[in-house]
């Protein structure tokens, strides 16, 4: 009965994206970390995980959904290369920085809401 509860695309989806923002927040983080070093290629989350989710949820399929990995890998085009071989641009890791922030919170509340919303359909107070 629970898993009715749990088994929504939109909740999963959620879910999902969630896992994503920390492991892209990761990313970002160690780009940002990474801005001065000699050579070092600015890493992302591969580009093929936003096609595969979005294909899952206008299926409803909340199995694939649950089964997707995202995955770190290096920025195979970066709009630019240092002379010493650096390919982070800090200013657009900060934006991107502040975006995943936002999604964070974004998930956080729309997560915090569902959950409220089925508490309080157990307990029955409004």
């Amino acid at each position: 009965m629970l898993e009715g509860l749990f088994d929504n695309t939109n909740y999963q989806a959620a879910k999902k994206l969630m896992d994503v923002s920390m492991l892209r927040h990761e990313a970002i983080a160690g780009n940002i970390a990474n801005a001065n070093t000699p050579g070092y290629r600015r890493v992302q989350i591969d580009s093929s995980f936003d096609k595969q989710l979005l294909q899952a949820v206008q299926e409803e399929n909340t199995s694939k959904i649950r089964d997707l990995q995202a995955e770190i890998k290096v920025d195979r085009n970066p709009a630019m290369i240092r002379e010493d071989g650096n390919t982070v641009e800090i200013d657009k890791e900060m934006v991107d920085m502040n975006r995943n922030a936002l999604e964070v919170e974004f998930l956080s509340q729309y997560l915090t809401g569902r959950y409220k919303s089925m508490k309080t359909a157990i307990s029955g107070n409004i």
